[in-house]
């Protein structure tokens, strides 16, 4: 499936999504010696989650009476432990208040990254934080561990209401006001089943160009967190979907089959509200999939929890050409065809001042191909009947006077290129840029702006 380049090209807006560049190991796109996970249920014997509540500067912070009545009436069949051991019968919680030294909130420059609803009163006065109050849970998994993990997030929700505090979800990283709290995490149940985006999020970790998605959070629910080590930027708002789905299907029993491999069927899922949500975004396709995974090795960042991987056969191009074919098949395909125009005098102006202004910082940008920032440019790339058909690339290197990426236009006059496959750009002759910034801005498209101004278009 294509996400519309005039439309919303480059859209990372995943469901229960964020953005985020850690410093990680180079990716490997197919594990060597790869391990099928294993058959039957995905689920562990336990699962773990891990809640704070911080107590902001000036409050009259006391958890621990309210938190002791909460958990006597509704969370009884719980039993809270001293410390912790290592092999624990039945569902338990360990609490304590350490010093806030201990186990700081997230400092101010990390705040809108880790925040979600907080107003910016609240966001300004986190980092000064004088108080938490932690928690560690390990719950049933399963129908029963379900049901708990719903009365639990209740819980934190009415702890946080009655304390004034912050509370902050170490499975996932964020921190949430008391609306976003019931928002995300008690609203959208149904019954005691969940909606797997609002237990986990996912991270797209920009690497040298590449792009790793991964989900975080999936601990709590007993599950593995899910990844896909290398994905085209441009499919994430797809891929997206296709993990929540993916994780529905393991919340709902769904089994794993034989060598790790997984039937996915849309109309299959059980939560109405994701099902209609992720039906969505099928709009030729079967709203099905087969599938594989593979045992992961976790990267620095990743959770403290299992990783699998969601496994494509091949390197390179053919890696990816594998995931367009699943993705296509699932959801179908949704580029918008050519767009014939003609380059005149204002275009090639607003052209050139693109080529300008990306030529102009270009030391500044390969440094930093590491932190997150996204690049595509507009290349000329010549048909067999002797036209230009004008395509974006996703470019993941720039070296000397070249830029090397992926393809992310369907040719339709070069049957010899593929969506996904990559392919060079000179310098000398790309027409328009378009760079998003690791703090959300967006450079560039000034050529493109103009052509989608004439075409009544609107543009992100």
């Amino acid at each position: 499936m294509r996400v519309p380049v005039l439309a919303a090209l480059c859209c990372t807006s995943i469901l229960g999504c964020t953005s985020d560049s850690p410093d990680v190991a180079p990716i490997v796109f197919e594990t060597p010696q790869a391990v099928a996970v294993p058959a039957g249920s995905p689920f562990a014997p336990k699962a773990h989650v891990h809640l704070a509540m911080y107590g902001l500067a000036g409050q009259d912070f006391a958890p621990e009476p309210a938190f002791a009545k909460l958990m006597q009436e509704q969370l009884p069949g719980v039993t809270r432990i001293v410390d912790i051991p290592g092999e624990a019968s039945g569902p338990t919680v360990f609490s304590l208040e350490p010093p806030v030294a201990d186990y700081p909130p997230p400092p101010a420059e990390s705040i809108p990254h880790f925040s979600v609803g907080l107003t910016p009163d609240q966001q300004q006065a986190l980092p000064g934080a004088e108080r938490v109050f932690v928690t560690e849970w390990a719950l049933s998994t399963g129908a029963d561990g379900l049901a708990q993990l719903r009365q639990l997030m209740e819980l934190w929700g009415q702890l946080a209401q009655t304390t004034g505090g912050v509370p902050w979800d170490d499975d996932t990283r964020q921190a949430f006001s008391v609306d976003a709290w019931e928002q995300r995490r008690t609203a959208h149940w149904q019954g005691d089943l969940p909606r797997a985006d609002s237990h986990m999020i996912m991270h797209l970790y920009g690497h040298k160009g590449d792009y790793r998605l991964v989900t975080l959070g999936m601990d709590k629910l007993g599950l593995p967190d899910l990844t896909i080590p290398s994905i085209i930027r441009n499919d994430s708002g797809v891929m997206g979907p296709m993990i929540n789905a993916v994780a529905q299907h393991m919340i709902e029993g769904g089994p794993i089959g034989p060598e790790g491999t997984l039937s996915l069927d849309l109309a299959a899922i059980q939560h109405t509200e994701l099902r209609e949500a992720l039906q969505q975004h099928v709009i030729e396709g079967t709203g099905k999939a087969q599938l594989r995974l593979q045992v992961a090795t976790p990267q620095e960042g990743d959770a403290d929890n299992r990783l699998w991987e969601i496994a494509f056969p091949g390197t390179a191009d053919a890696y990816h050409q594998a995931q367009i074919a699943m993705l296509e098949g699932m959801f179908g395909n949704s580029d918008d065809g050519v767009v014939y125009m003609e380059h005149d005098a204002d275009l090639e102006a607003a052209s050139a001042r693109s080529r300008a202004e990306l030529l102009g910082m270009k030391t500044e940008l390969q440094g930093h191909f590491d932190q997150g920032w996204a690049l595509l440019v507009k290349g000329p790339f010549p048909t067999t009947a002797g036209n230009t058909e004008w395509m974006w690339v996703e470019v993941r290197s720039w070296q000397g006077d070249t830029f090397e990426g992926l393809l992310i236009n369907e040719p339709v006059e070069i049957p010899e290129l593929k969506y996904g496959m990559t392919v060079q750009v000179t310098e000398a002759a790309f027409f328009d840029f378009r760079l998003d910034k690791a703090d959300g801005s967006v450079m560039g498209w000034h050529a493109t702006r103009l052509q989608a101004e004439r075409e009544g278009m609107e543009i992100e």
